[in-house]
């Protein structure tokens, strides 16, 4: 499967795993089944292919010790995204992550100056990092009624 984000002047504003997998192209344009957007749901759409950057997916499980200490190396650059502090939560927090595991990722961020590009930007240099789909929440957004549960599972990087 092939996995892209979906950029605007070289900032994130989307993802598909999708992509090209429709075969149809026009010129430099590619069709997507469904771009998953700021909105939270995905569109058919036609992308332009210099609007598409690919990651390679994860061949090996990401663990614990490993996601932690690929964040805490990163820290300075998360900052630049407005990230106060950050966990993992999930399979990877639980060390039960496999091959093509996500990864949750718990953010106390500042989203007053540019929150679309800092909300996906970071979320692009994540996967970037990590290779593999992140799935980012920020703590002032999750429902009352699963917080309970990702704060008993977070493993807290700084």
């Amino acid at each position: 499967m092939s996995v892209c984000r979906v950029c605007v002047n070289d900032k994130a504003v989307g993802r598909s795993s999708d992509a090209i997998t429709m075969g149809l192209h026009l010129r430099n344009w590619v069709a997507c089944r469904g771009v998953t957007c700021t909105w939270g749901f995905a569109l058919p759409v036609w992308i332009h292919s210099e609007d598409v950057r690919f990651y390679e997916p994860r061949k090996t499980r990401l663990s614990r010790a490993e996601a932690v200490c690929l964040l805490r190396e990163n820290a300075d650059s998360m900052r630049s995204y407005g990230v106060r502090n950050i966990g993992v939560a999930g399979s990877v927090a639980r060390d039960a992550a496999e091959v093509g595991s996500d990864l949750d990722v718990v953010a106390d961020m500042d989203l007053s100056e540019s929150p679309a590009g800092r909300y996906f930007g970071l979320i692009a240099f994540l996967e970037d990092l990590v290779h593999c789909e992140i799935d980012l929440l920020t703590r002032d957004r999750i429902k009352e009624h699963v917080r309970p549960f990702i704060e008993a599972e977070e493993v807290r990087v700084f």
